[in-house]
């Protein structure tokens, strides 16, 4: 029977489509999963960073505010040996006041930098008040000193000892307890980033994985079982072709190809394994049928019709036979 390009189906083309589908968004899937994964450590680097950079101001700010206030302890014990010698007291005095200034300056930016921080901002504002204490107690050790002739820096130095001493205990506590934790912060930004890689490495394998089983469950519904039946199909056609002794042909217009059943073989005696043209099936017509059958023929391809026709075959061992 010849078949017209415009009848004949293209094969598998739907399967082709959704294939192509099935792996475009199974490729959108895991180009997003990539793209959350590229975005996320992108965030976690700019955190880090700045994390980095925040330990690098609080250290340079921790070794400036423990300058400044042993400076300023220096300049105070100065005043306090010094002060009584002619001359000396209000130039010692002035250098502690802009001392203690400069302390108050650099404590206050401690602050500000922490001041957000909610477990190192109530420390860094402690140590701000108590600044501000000592300067105090030391005014007040300044009133005593000038009121005493005896020993006069050794009782303003005992008056101020203890508050110096935790001042400089608190400096040194705030400046471990903010490295250690902008360590541990660092460190659970980190470990984050590997819970959340090996979630997605997790994520995009089950994804794979389903992926592979939905491409399988699709071939094996989409061909496997049709090829399957296709198969048992054809082993009942050929059953019935060599009970009833008949046979089937198709011919593609497209390309001129030719297809013969095992009964269509069988038919004309010729061995199935030989390569088969529209010659052979001319060559075995009887040539007082040819011309009629070449003449429907052409007359139905060129009105895509139908038709019915009884001619003679001869086979290649010599027999007749009508069909």
């Amino acid at each position: 029977m010849p078949v017209s390009p415009s009848e004949r189906r293209e094969p598998g083309a739907g399967l082709r489509i959704r294939l192509l589908a099935y792996f475009i968004v199974t490729i959108m899937v895991l180009v997003m999963l990539g793209g959350y994964a590229f975005f996320m450590q992108g965030e976690q680097n700019s955190r880090l960073r700045q994390l980095q950079t925040e330990e690098q101001n609080l250290r340079g700010l921790y070794s400036k505010a423990a300058y400044v206030t042993d400076r300023e302890l220096g300049v105070w014990k100065g005043l306090l040996l010094r002060g009584a010698e002619p001359g000396l007291y209000h130039e010692y005095l002035t250098e502690y006041y802009q001392a203690e200034r400069v302390s108050r300056e650099v404590i206050g930016e401690l602050g500000s930098l922490l001041a957000n921080d909610a477990e190192l901002g109530p420390a860094a504002l402690e140590i701000r008040e108590a600044h501000l204490a000592l300067g105090r107690e030391r005014r007040k050790a300044l009133r005593i000193y000038n009121a005493t002739v005896l020993d006069a820096h050794a009782v303003a130095d005992r008056l101020t000892r203890d508050v110096e001493n935790n001042l400089a205990e608190m400096l040194g506590g705030l400046s471990s307890r903010a490295l250690y934790l902008r360590k541990e912060r660092m460190a659970a930004i980190k470990h984050q980033e590997l819970q959340r890689q090996a979630a997605l490495l997790v994520g995009s394998a089950l994804l794979t994985g389903l992926a592979l089983l939905g491409f399988f469950l699709l071939v094996d519904r989409r061909v496997g079982r049709p090829a399957q039946q296709a198969a048992e199909l054809a082993a009942l056609i050929e059953q019935a072709e060599d009970v009833a002794r008949f046979g089937a042909w198709e011919w593609n217009l497209r390309d001129g190809e030719q297809y013969w059943s095992p009964g269509m073989y069988r038919m004309l005696a010729i061995d199935p394994a030989q390569p088969v043209s529209r010659r052979d099936l001319l060559d075995a017509i009887h040539e007082e049928d040819r011309g009629m059958v070449e003449e429907r023929t052409r007359l139905a391809i060129q009105q895509c019709g139908t038709f019915d026709l009884e001619y003679r075959l001869r086979t290649r061992n010599g027999t007749e036979c009508v069909i």
